[in-house]
């Protein structure tokens, strides 16, 4: 099984999109279209990594938009004191959800922000803010997911 780790702020939804539609929960279908790609190019499931899946609603608004969901669709959370985060760095969660799952054969991260660990940049595909993906940054996530992962000996 192959995972696509989706942040939505600065990926999906570009701060030029943002500060168009002064939607924060608006979701570009031209943006989801790329991620859909990116999935049925590398036969990849989405787990969300965002902040969004602090919100209930996320899961049925992201499989409404055509998204394919691994069934434990988000990485554990983090706590939360008002609208500030505390705890661990994405790239932590990100590392303790595919410590629970093992059958993960291949993996990607794509987010607009850098707190990932060290042993996880070769798989992470960083997109600009203002912007969000692209269609380079679709082919570079389609290569990485469809190289398995090294097995260690």
């Amino acid at each position: 099984m192959s995972v696509l780790f989706l942040d939505i702020d600065g990926v999906v939804l570009s701060g030029e999109e943002l500060w168009a539609s002064q939607n924060n929960r608006y979701l570009p279908p031209h943006k989801v279209a790329m991620v859909k790609e990116v999935c049925d190019r590398s036969g990849a499931v989405v787990v969300v990594s965002s902040t969004w899946r602090f919100s209930e609603s996320t899961e049925s608004d992201l499989r409404n938009a055509g998204l394919c969901l691994h069934r434990d669709w988000r990485t554990p959370m983090s706590g939360r004191i008002g609208s500030i985060f505390v705890g661990r760095c994405r790239g932590e969660e990100i590392a303790a959800w595919l410590a629970d799952h093992p059958e993960v054969e291949s993996w990607a991260i794509v987010d607009d922000d850098s707190d990932m660990l060290a042993a996880q940049f070769d798989r992470f595909v960083r997109t600009p803010f203002v912007t969000g993906i692209d269609r380079s940054h679709v082919d570079r996530l389609v290569s990485i997911l469809n190289t398995p992962l090294i097995a260690a000996v």
